[in-house]
């Protein structure tokens, strides 16, 4: 205790000894310096409200760490005359340090080289001069911005593509290195063009006509590049006036912050990616302050840029957000620093005059001490912030990546797993039809049993279906396809489905609406499953006699209104409060439903931005209610596609009405057996993996068609080239090659590319068929699938293969100015016949000849043509050398023997006859005729 009271006398001792020599300290430096401070003068020239923001808060925020300087800030507006005289009231005000953002390098050039030589620093920000007469530069590399553009653009159209370019101001450094680098960015791209180039000015305003004039002498654009945001905007309003908004893409320069900025409107949509230009406020005050104290600096310092597109704009909008909240908050920690310095100051100033006043000398002491160790702590705890906001940006990044993997593994597995359901469900279906169709062997008991386990295994595959479609919703995995519709006639379509049993039940089903045409933009392939769904679920309900109406009409809101209304027994207000929940299957006891319907098809219509809701009473009726904005604004440009494949659900609507035709005794079909006929006249190669699907395959169809089965990909691309079969069934999960790998090698191979080819696949996305289609598959099935559907399918291919074998063997005619056609097959006819017309008339000219020219075998020279055509190569060959004939008859005075000869043929009297059978009248006949 007496230490402590030892030390404590000490200290006070000490402190009331500091505090007299302070005082006299203080009194013989009253009259002395104050802290040494500075002023900026920034003389800057822009109409661009963002950029101005964004460049004063970025300086402000900065500045905050440094209270000595303070910012004078003048704005040109663009002007050049207006700069040079802003920069002349700056240094008359006294400034010490000049940072200048010129207009337009020349013009600003002098003024800034006579600031320079009269001593004063001067630092130009964002442009040069066209000097080196200044103290320190920072900003982007417009020439690497423009190149960043350019390699981004040339990497988004594969390296091919039409460009549209609208310049800044020509004059500017920013416009011509922006504009240059965009040109060595595509220049080791020789498919990329720039097609024309526009004037802007830096402003939305100039771009206009010039551009709609540029499109309309440019249709094929692919891409517009506009030197900053504001005027790529303005060219994504003009695409839209050509209704071109999706099919070209805009890309801008600056990505601002903040609404209307370049985020914002890589956001929304409207921009398809924008090139970063960093305001460079922060550094430029940071670097002010190194050249006023007198440290070292950079002459130059080059500012980094990012490309700013849908895949990072939103981290980046969140990390923006997070550095303005600790902007603010440094704003408030940085004013309450303020009014500490003042009451520092204030006390410094108490404590000169009361000397006095020892003690409270001492404790204004104490006190000083307190509020600069708070400083020390408060900047320690912004270091603290910043470093949390750069752990935490990071974070967000390594959360992203790892979040798509995760989702990206989710769809993985369940389309694997949809794909092991599919395949037994396959084999359960098929084998169960015949045996249903079998009916002299089994009895009416069985032929009961059989049919459960039909639908019930259709009901299974229906629910795996549904269950697939909210694991796609769920994983924001379900991508809408939306195209434009006429819901008069898409509502009709889908109601002829349902025409044939409302007719056998007596059921009242019309259609109704005052409207001719009533366009929305929707999901077709969704949109129909909702509606298939909402009727199924009436006529399970309605009993016969009664009605089911569906009526069209527009709210006073503008919204497309569905009602789907009957008069069945409907339900009670509790269950309705539920109707919409997965699983849930109300009081409706005896309907075989899953409780998936009602709820997926809320999550279509509310995918589309619309709404459904019920009104019902029971015992009286149900009404299902759909809302669907008109438009495509409430869809982002990835949605949208125009013309987009419609995927047949067909194989899903025939199982439905399979099931409700079967409830109400109604099953019957008709077959046609033309194609059956013909027995083993065609020969089909199966390629699928699966043996028991194989076998069931090629003991089903072995019945009309010779079978050839094979579970390797390259094993059936090698019979298909050696033996060329009439048609092939293939699968895509090959376990040797991808199923469309072989599918594009058999139609790309001119040996093979006639022959038909019927995908047959557990793969059901849109996406995969529109990858299978776009492989050049004739078909398209999924599996599990309809035996009959397969069969009807085949004998359509058949069929229409005669139907172009009649028109190509009609159609052979040899004439050497015809044009050649590109497609394969037909191209493969053109060169037959050149290669004939050149030598039918060498009368040693030889089938084996033609197989040379053809590089063909014999096999797959006959196979090819007959399969074209239906004729032999030696029919075509003995036509070519009629119609030689019939041209020289025609069109020279040889005699009959020399036409003989130089068609071809062997003796005159061989080419009499073969002349007279063709044509039914002799060549001299011919002639005078």
């Amino acid at each position: 205790m007496e230490e402590v009271r030892s030390s404590f006398h000490w200290t006070y001792g000490f402190y009331v000894a500091l505090c007299l020599a302070t005082v006299l300290l203080f009194q013989s430096c009253a009259t002395g310096e104050e802290e040494e401070s500075f002023v900026l003068g920034f003389s800057q020239c822009t109409t661009n409200d963002n950029w101005r923001r964004t460049m004063h808060e970025e300086m402000y925020r900065e500045i905050a760490f440094h209270p000595e300087l303070e910012l004078v800030i003048r704005d040109a507006e663009e002007s050049n005359e207006r700069q040079i005289e802003q920069i002349r009231e700056l240094v008359e005000m006294g400034v010490d340090l000049l940072i200048v953002s010129p207009n337009e390098a020349e013009p600003i050039t002098p003024i800034v080289e006579e600031m320079y030589d009269s001593g004063i620093p001067v630092v130009l920000i964002d442009r040069k001069t066209n000097s080196n007469k200044y103290t320190a530069y920072i900003g982007a590399d417009n020439r690497e911005i423009g190149r960043t553009a350019g390699k981004y653009v040339a990497l988004e159209l594969d390296g091919r593509g039409e460009i549209i370019e609208i310049w800044g101001l020509r004059g500017s450094s920013p416009a011509i290195g922006r504009h240059e680098g965009f040109i060595d960015g595509i220049r080791e791209f020789p498919g990329m063009q720039v097609v024309a180039e526009i004037d802007g000015h830096w402003e939305a305003e100039f771009v206009g006509e010039d551009l709609r004039e540029a499109i309309r002498e440019n249709p094929n654009v692919d891409f517009i590049y506009a030197h900053n945001d504001r005027m790529a905007a303005r060219a994504y309003e003009i695409l839209e006036e050509f209704e071109l908004e999706v099919k070209v893409k805009v890309v801008g320069v600056d990505g601002l912050s903040g609404e209307g900025g370049g985020m914002d409107l890589v956001n929304q949509g409207i921009l398809h990616a924008t090139i970063l230009y960093p305001t460079g406020g922060e550094e430029v005050i940071m670097m002010a302050d190194e050249i006023l104290h007198h440290r070292s600096f950079p002459k130059e310092e080059t500012l980094q840029t990012i490309i700013i597109d849908d895949r990072n704009v939103h981290m980046l909008m969140q990390q923006e957000k997070k550095i303005r909240e600790q902007g603010v908050d440094i704003e408030r920690q940085m004013a309450r620093l303020v009014d500490l310095d003042a009451t520092f100051r204030s006390q410094r100033t108490l404590l000169i005059t009361l000397a006095a006043f020892s003690l409270l000398l001492i404790l204004m002491l104490v006190l000083i001490f307190y509020q600069l160790l708070s400083k020390q702590m408060i900047n320690k705890q912004l270091e603290e912030q910043n470093e949390e906001i750069s752990r935490q940006r990071n974070e967000i990044a390594s959360y992203a990546e790892q979040a798509e993997i995760a989702n990206r593994d989710r769809l993985e597995f369940f389309t694997n797993i949809s794909h092991e359901f599919k395949t037994p469900i396959t084999l359960m279906l098929g084998p169960l039809r015949e045996l249903i169709e079998d009916k002299n062997q089994l009895s009416d008991e069985h032929q009961g049993e059989l049919k459960l386990m039909e639908r019930n295994t259709k009901r299974l595959l229906r629910l795996i279906d549904q269950l697939m479609d909210f694991r796609r919703i769920d994983n924001d995995a379900m991508r809408l396809q939306v195209d434009e519709v006429n819901l008069v006639e898409f509502i009709k379509d889908i109601m002829t489905a349902f025409q044939r049993l409302a007719a056998s039940r007596g059921i009242d089903f019309k259609f109704t609406s005052h409207l001719a045409k009533q366009a929305v933009w929707v999901d077709r392939n969704l949109l129909d499953k909702v509606f298939f769904n909402l009727l199924s679920n009436a006529f399970k309900h309605v009993k016969d006699k009664g009605y089911i109406y569906v009526a069209l009409g527009q709210s006073s809101e503008g919204k497309a209104v569905i009602k789907v209304s009957d008069n069945g027994r409907g339900m009670s207000r509790e269950h309705a409060e539920h109707a919409f929940e997965r699983f849930y299957q109300g009081e409706n006891y005896s309907s075989k439903g899953t409780g998936l319907g009602l709820s997926l098809s809320k999550e279509i219509v509310e995918l589309h931005g619309g709404e459904i809701d019920l009104e019902t009473e029971k015992g009286v009726g149900t009404t299902f209610t759909i809302r669907l904005r008109i438009g495509n604004d409430h869809f982002n440009t990835n949605q949208i596609q125009v013309g987009s494949l419609e995927r047949s659900r067909r194989e899903e609507v025939d199982l439905l009405m399979h099931d409700l035709l079967e409830e109400n005794h109604l099953a019957g079909s008709g077959e046609d057996d033309d194609v059956e006929r013909k027995a083993k006249e065609y020969q089909i190669l199966i390629i699928e993996d699966n043996e028991d699907l194989g076998w069931y395959l090629t003991e089903k169809l072995g019945q009309h068609y010779d079978m050839i089965h094979t579970g390797l990909g390259k094993e059936g691309i090698k019979y298909a080239e050696s033996k060329i079969p009439d048609l092939v069934i293939c699968d895509l999960m090959l376990p040797d090659i991808d199923g469309e790998k072989v599918v594009r090698h058999l139609k790309n191979n001119v040996v093979t590319s006639h022959i038909p080819i019927i995908i047959l696949s557990a793969k059901g996305l849109s996406s995969d068929l529109v990858s299978g289609f776009e492989s050049l598959a004739d078909g398209y099935i999924t599996k599990p699938f309809d035996l009959e559907i397969l069969r009807s399918r085949i004998k359509s291919l058949f069929h229409n293969r005669q139907r172009l074998r009649e028109y190509f063997s009609s159609e052979l005619v040899f004439d050497v100015n015809r044009k050649r056609s590109q497609r394969t097959d037909l191209e493969f006819l053109d060169k037959l016949k050149h290669c004939l017309l050149e030598s039918c008339h060498d009368p040693g000219f030889q089938i084996s000849d033609i197989c040379s020219e053809m590089h063909l075998s014999r096999v797959q020279l006959y196979r090819k043509v007959k399969a074209l055509t239906g004729l032999s190569v030696n029919e075509h060959l003995q036509n070519a050398r009629l119609t030689k004939a019939r041209d020289l008859l025609t069109n020279s005075n040889l005699s009959i023997s020399e036409i003989a000869y130089q068609s071809g043929f062997g003796s005159p009297s061989y080419f009499s006859t073969i002349f007279k059978s063709q044509f039914e009248q002799s060549p001299s006949d011919y002639r005078r005729n």
